[in-house]
């Protein structure tokens, strides 16, 4: 059972909840897109195979 403010929710035994996705891109992608949404000049930290990133952000 999970409490909202709208009420109550029962879950049956062994049904799943789905609780995340997780989409990657390509560090150039992202930016892109930070870019189109009006995101100027964003500070990125990334390790040296840019598989991981730390982006802030401001519009």
């Amino acid at each position: 059972m999970v409490c909202w403010p709208q009420g109550l929710r029962y879950f049956a035994q062994g049904e799943t909840i789905h609780t995340e996705n997780s989409y990657k891109y390509p560090l150039s992608d992202f930016l892109s897109m930070l870019a189109c949404a009006g995101f100027a000049e964003p500070r990125v930290w990334t390790d040296e195979q840019q598989w991981f990133a730390v982006i802030h952000a401001h519009a």
